[in-house]
This record gives structure tokens, sequence and C-alpha cells, in this order.
């Protein structure tokens, strides 16, 4: 028998990690944090220059190089970790996300 390509399966979603949630949405936020951390680095720098203070722009920069990215990082895996567990209750309650998978046969 063989299976029809491109059949769409629908399934609930109707529990979340929270760990594993958390853990992936605290490693993307901490790259948005690297870049806004990059971001205002670069705008200290450039504005310790115009006012003649260096020391001052290099620690901003510094601070919000490493800063940034530690607390965006820290708060995503929060957020992920509570959202997960709020999704859970609210699935349990009133039930699941549908969505449709749709698989494909494998060619070689």
């Amino acid at each position: 028998m063989q299976r029809q390509a491109n059949m769409a399966r629908k399934v609930t979603l109707t529990k979340i990690d929270s760990f594993s949630l958390g853990k992936l949405q605290a490693a993307v936020l901490a790259v948005a944090g690297i870049v806004f951390g990059l971001i205002f680095g670069i705008a200290g720098l450039l504005g310790s220059f115009s006012e003649g203070r260096f020391l001052g722009g290099l620690v901003l920069a510094i601070a919000a190089t490493i800063g940034f990215p530690l607390a965006y990082g820290v708060l995503g895996f929060f957020s992920g970790y509570v959202g997960g567990l709020i999704y859970n209750l609210a699935a349990n309650t009133i039930g699941g996300i549908k969505i449709a998978l749709q698989f494909e046969d494998d060619e070689v």
C-alpha cells in the first residue's frame, strides 16, 4: 500500500515543554540583545567623541554590549517558561491550537 504524497494531517498542540520554550526564547532574545547592545554601544562611543568624554562612552559601550544580551536572555527565558505554563493551563481548559501538518514522501 502506497501512502499518498502531500497528505495533510490535523493535530492539536495540547502541551508545551515550558523549559524548552524558555531555552529557545532565551537564545532568540539573547541574539536580539547582542544586536541592540552593539547599536547602543556604538551610539555611546560616537556620542562620547562629540562631548569629549571617551571614557564614559567606552563604559556605556561595554555595559551595553555585555548587559543587553544577558538581560534579554534572562528575561526571554522567564517569559518563555511562564508563557509555556500559561499555555498549558489554557490548553487544558479550552483546548490547544489546531494545526495541519503536510507530509511528503522522501524521494531518493
